[in-house]
């Protein structure tokens, strides 16, 4: 499938991130995509912890955490990267566990850290526990489902470059009506590809399964 969302794009060295999305959405793909991207630019593999912690507790992150710590990460705290994948899933208060981290642990402290999960509740929880501890200008980023235009992308559908019209023109009628003269011609094929998207929807997985069969 040919789509590559990069929501973890310009990451400051040391700052704390959440992703949050809808599950199958694609979050640890685009995580594994990022990892993959650093690799190929020179990245020390041992800089690099990627963990799934669905179903854990918050005792077992602060395990893993300490663990990674001292058995597999080496670098310079502040050159390294956490992957801590699911978080949402683990059992008991883990926004205490990874503020306690931050706060006590110099690494990991130092460290650039990305949290992910699909529970938007309990990350507005964390948000407030975490706050002053993130150290990075848009910390909080959203994966949501492949839209309309990604997903005719992935079918091969040629869809004209649309006029960009902004909420406060909606007003300017002579605007509308150039922008929608513009991609009039395309309306039969657009119809049809509208038809097809609300068919399959927009999760990657449905997307690639329609590709294949």
């Amino acid at each position: 499938l040919a789509y590559d969302p990069r929501p973890l794009d310009d990451l400051t060295p040391g700052g704390l991130y959440i992703l949050r999305g809808p599950r199958r959405v694609g979050k640890s793909t685009a995580l594994k995509k990022l990892i993959v991207r650093r690799l190929e630019a020179g990245t020390r593999p041992r800089s690099i912890v990627h963990i799934s912690v669905e179903g854990r507790t918050a005792q077992d992150v602060v395990d893993i955490v300490r663990r990674a710590n001292t058995t597999w990460l080496r670098g310079d705290p502040g050159q390294r990267l956490w992957v801590i994948d699911e978080i949402t899933g683990v059992k008991g208060p883990w926004p205490e566990s990874v503020k306690r981290l931050r706060d006590s642990d110099a690494h990991f402290s130092a460290d650039t850290v990305i949290l992910t999960g699909s529970s938007a509740a309990k990350f507005e929880e964390a948000r407030k526990q975490l706050a002053g501890r993130r150290s990075a200008e848009r910390s909080d980023r959203t994966l949501f489902q492949m839209g309309f235009r990604d997903v005719c992308r992935a079918f091969g559908i040629d869809l004209p470059a649309s006029p960009s019209v902004a909420p406060a023109t909606l007003g300017d009628s002579d605007l509308i009506r150039e922008a929608v003269d513009d991609i009039r011609p395309w309306l039969p094929d657009m119809i049809d590809a509208w038809d097809r998207y609300l068919l399959v929807g927009g999760y990657p997985q449905a997307v690639e399964s329609e590709l294949s069969t």
